[in-house]
């Protein structure tokens, strides 16, 4: 599934794939993630809702995912 997440973020648009990783592997608040990327929390929220629908959309992390919880 780490390979998969990977090609995932790989996917996205460059900001996209920043902000998850700020997110998700940093720890990051969204204010945090703000201020580290010079953006407005709101634009954040929206380009890591963007971005995280994506990565649901994406076949290979979808299946992945099945594997491991089936």
């Amino acid at each position: 599934i780490v390979c998969a997440l990977q090609s995932g973020l790989k996917s996205l648009p460059p900001l996209q794939a920043q902000i998850v990783r700020c997110r998700s592997y940093a720890q990051l608040t969204r204010p945090q993630t703000a201020q580290r990327l010079s953006l407005a929390p709101e634009q954040v929220r929206r380009e890591e809702s963007r971005a995280l629908r994506s990565l649901c959309l994406n076949q290979e992390i979808r299946a992945a995912s099945w594997m491991l919880y089936s």
